[in-house]
């Protein structure tokens, strides 16, 4: 469990939680604000990938969760996690766009 813990806690939240879920990436943009307010948040992991792919493998959505877990600093890695997996989508359709132009011109 990772813990973003409030200084004056009247309230605790314990939420599943991925790094590829826009939802959790804009409550987890509010933490600052909910602990302020005394809340509390535990955070559990929930790939929503699921642990293994269609191969057998971990999937990469484990994997990722994984190395947020298991770092030094879960929280900041966390808040990291979340920030980069904002701006995934943005990269890919900047891949996808290379891709294409590299089929176009040949």
């Amino acid at each position: 469990m990772i813990e973003f813990k409030a200084k004056d806690e009247k309230y605790v939240v314990t939420a599943f939680t991925d790094i590829t879920c826009g939802y959790c990436r804009k409550m987890h943009k509010q933490m600052d604000d909910y602990n302020s307010r005394g809340i509390t948040f535990r955070y559990l992991a929930y790939p929503r990938s699921g642990i293994k792919d269609q191969t057998g493998n971990l999937s990469q959505g484990f994997k990722d969760l994984r190395s947020v877990w298991c770092s030094e600093d879960p929280a900041a890695a966390m808040t990291n996690a979340k920030k980069i997996a904002e701006m995934l989508p943005i990269v890919f359709v900047i891949n996808q766009l290379k891709v294409s132009l590299i089929l176009v011109v040949r």
